[in-house]
């Protein structure tokens, strides 16, 4: 597949250098693939994919909001379009994008039939998300409150105990 990109992909600009991209892109390729065989490959972690609007340092519960904002953003967006370069060569040139147009028409016919129904799981996954980060941050809020009136107890309590400890200490004093 390396060998025929550049029968793929036609790039006319003089200011692009096509073979020093294509070198790139063959290190990568057998970067990644090394790494496959040594077992370094690293997976992204849940921050991995934060973008400027989300610092890691943020609290979590932001995080988490930006991450199924953005899913809710794009969820849906992965449908596929006709995009066809036209030959330079006349006759032949005319049929062949012919031909080439009719059957990534068929291609993407059922691509997006596939990606429909992408688009419903996402939905449902998304859903089911949103709902679990309902749960878990609402739990958190719960707790949170639970842990504040404990804490004004104690330290009510905390104070209580200064003053009788005060007022025994003003009385021995007094004795």
């Amino acid at each position: 597949m390396e060998d025929r990109l550049e029968e793929i992909i036609e790039i006319r600009d003089p200011e692009i250098n096509v073979a020093e991209i294509m070198e790139e892109i063959r290190r990568n390729i057998r970067r990644r693939r090394s790494e496959e065989r040594d077992g370094e490959v690293t997976f992204p972690t849940f921050d991995a994919g934060l973008g400027p609007a989300v610092e890691p340092t943020e609290e979590p519960e932001k995080v988490l909001h930006h991450h199924l904002s953005e899913a809710s953003l794009h969820y849906n967006k992965i449908g596929v379009a006709l995009q066809l370069m036209p030959r330079p060569v006349p006759l032949f040139g005319r049929l062949w994008t012919a031909f080439r147009r009719e059957a990534h028409n068929l291609v993407i016919f059922y691509v997006n039939t596939l990606a429909a129904r992408q688009i419903t799981f996402n939905d449902h996954v998304l859903q089911a998300l949103n709902a679990l980060a309902q749960m878990v941050t609402g739990g958190n809020r719960a707790e949170v409150a639970r842990l504040e009136a404990e804490l004004q107890a104690l330290q009510q309590r905390v104070n209580q105990l200064e003053q009788r400890l005060s007022s025994k200490e003003t009385d021995r004093e007094g004795e």
